[in-house]
């Protein structure tokens, strides 16, 4: 059985292109290994309102009150 890394997008309308364009591009001399590229498509209103409060939910990751209040993280970004 074959197996291959996989490549996840969302707004797949957006991204996809670029990816796909990027992969061929970067495999001019057969050097990558073969990779799946899913697109997902987000259902948008022809609004950036409703599609922006899509992407908080979707590229924000979740709070981890462990991290956020370790030395060593507040530490790496400078905060207070």
């Amino acid at each position: 059985m074959t197996h291959y890394p996989v490549l996840y997008l969302l707004d797949r309308g957006l991204f996809f292109p670029i990816a796909h364009s990027a992969r061929i591009a970067l495999d001019m001399f057969g050097d990558l290994e073969d990779i799946i590229i899913v697109g997902i498509e987000n259902d948008w209103e022809q609004s950036l309102t409703p599609w922006m409060t899509s992407r908080w939910k979707d590229y924000t990751p979740p709070k981890d009150a462990n991290m956020d209040g370790s030395g060593i993280f507040i530490k790496q970004f400078g905060l207070p």
